[in-house]
């Protein structure tokens, strides 16, 4: 298995993925009814467990036990920071800021 580098994902805290927890498989049970996470506080735009989120919701935990055997860490940041720009590219909550952000990562 790779070692994660120091570098860690980008994440723009859109909360845009969290708002797609009904489209996927792993977060299918923490969606509330409506495809958002039920952690979700929409107000503030942040998970309200944080600090407790499941595994799924941490992308080098998530790598480590599930797709580091599939992808390099390089290639598995890329794949999501490729969804993350889309999902921000497609929503009308966009920013360039945002995009911007994870462009330049990219």
């Amino acid at each position: 298995m790779e070692r994660l580098p120091a570098i860690p994902f980008p994440c723009t805290r859109c909360g845009l993925c969290c708002r797609q927890a009904g489209t996927v498989k792993e977060l299918s049970e923490l969606d509330r009814g409506d495809g958002i996470c039920r952690y979700l506080n929409l107000e503030e735009n942040i998970c309200t467990i944080y600090g407790e989120r499941p595994e799924i919701c941490t992308i080098g935990k998530s790598y480590e036990k599930r797709f580091s055997h599939i992808w390099s860490w390089g290639e598995f940041l890329f794949l999501n920071l490729f969804h993350c720009v889309e999902l921000q590219r497609k929503s009308d909550k966009k920013s360039e800021y945002v995009l911007e952000k994870s462009y330049n990562y990219l």
